[in-house]
């Protein structure tokens, strides 16, 4: 979301000419690719998450009593 905002700040800086050449496409395509990948590892830290509590193999519920 904060590389959309950089995007916008650095077009209107480009129709205002303080921009210097090569710089806004490259920070905004880093901080674009670094979001994306925060983004993919936090889905896969949830999934392995899962995996974990259902690897501990502690039951669902407790049973109280037998009902004969």
């Amino acid at each position: 979301m904060l590389s959309l905002v950089l995007f916008v700040y650095f077009i209107v800086q480009y129709a205002l000419g303080n921009t210097v050449a090569g710089w806004s496409s490259l920070i905004v395509s880093v901080w674009f690719l670094g979001g994306l990948m925060l983004l993919s590892l936090g889905i896969v830290g949830q999934y392995v998450g899962k995996i974990y509590l259902e690897v501990k193999h502690r039951p669902r519920y407790i049973v109280e009593d037998v009902v004969e």
